[in-house]
């Protein structure tokens, strides 16, 4: 493999499926999803395949190794649709809701699974001739772009929202205001949350505080909306949420999803009190730390 990026990457996903069954104890949100496992903290889906000899094999006493191969990869793919179909967007979609009204973005999604490599570190070889393959697809990047709420625009400067006490747009110097939180952290254990790929942020009177509206598309994208984990001490010291997080604790989930977090009016009069709060908003730095699914 002469692309060392990629080989990166594989060697990143297939450190990430070998620790997959102790996701729970590492303090990550692991949910599963028809057939398949969804980690919430990494932003991987994983599912696996198996082949075996067919009944010609069996016959010939020469069971192939490719053929077995590809029956487990193609098994694998349609576990990973089914996986797919059933994750949540927001509080009112799935994907498959998504795919069934849109043709278009049921075919991006179908290429994206069938074109997906598979990892030689992730195949089993049975003594038997069969074969077990595990896929790995992340959930951000390139398939958060297509499924994300359009509302997620692209946020060039939090100057434009936020004016001068004299009226004029802030200068695009705004980042240099030092914040006073590097993040934030909704602390939702003990009630019950469904994750979600754009979750919100609801004060008492349900309007919202934090969500789609509020991400740059750019950073949604590229890390998620929110991530999630089941660990306080593991959430604290995610890179994510800076040095200096904002702990909120969440009252409830709303009607009907289950993924929008309600938080106190007096919890959202701190965030909506400074344009400063608007940075790591802006950036997606958001964790929210959930009971294991």
């Amino acid at each position: 493999m002469r692309n060392p990026g990629l080989r990166i990457l594989i060697a990143l996903l297939a450190w990430l499926a070998a620790f997959a069954a102790q996701a729970e104890t590492a303090g990550q949100l692991v949910q599963r999803e028809g057939s398949g496992r969804v980690n919430w903290s990494a932003g991987i889906v994983g599912v696996q395949g198996s082949g075996g000899a067919t009944a010609s094999d069996l016959q010939t006493q020469a069971p192939s190794v490719e053929k077995a191969r590809a029956d487990a990869t193609a098994k694998a793919r349609a576990k990973l649709l089914e996986t797919l179909q059933g994750l949540r967007i927001d509080t009112s979609y799935r994907l498959g809701d998504i795919t069934t009204a849109n043709s278009q973005v049921s075919d991006q999604v179908r290429t994206m699974v069938y074109h997906l490599p598979v990892i030689d570190q992730l195949e089993t070889i049975r003594a038997d001739g069969g074969v077990e393959v595990q896929l790995l697809m992340s959930i951000r990047g390139g398939f958060s772009q297509l499924v994300l709420p359009e509302e997620i625009r692209k946020i060039e400067s939090i100057a434009k929202v936020f004016p001068s006490k004299n009226g004029s747009a802030a200068s695009p110097g705004f980042s240099s205001e030092t914040s006073a939180f590097s993040g934030m952290i909704i602390d939702a254990r003990g009630i019950l949350v469904e994750p979600a790929l754009a979750p919100k942020v609801l004060d008492e009177r349900l309007e919202e505080v934090y969500g789609p509206t509020f991400a740059s598309r750019e950073h949604a994208i590229q890390h998620g909306i929110a991530s999630y984990y089941t660990d306080m001490n593991k959430a604290m010291a995610a890179p994510r949420i800076g040095a200096h997080p904002l702990v909120i604790k969440a009252m409830r989930t709303a009607w009907p999803g289950l993924c929008d977090l309600v938080i106190s009016n007096v919890d959202a009069t701190k965030l909506r009190s400074s344009s400063k709060h608007l940075v790591f908003l802006r950036e997606c730095r958001i964790i929210i730390v959930a009971d294991p699914l």
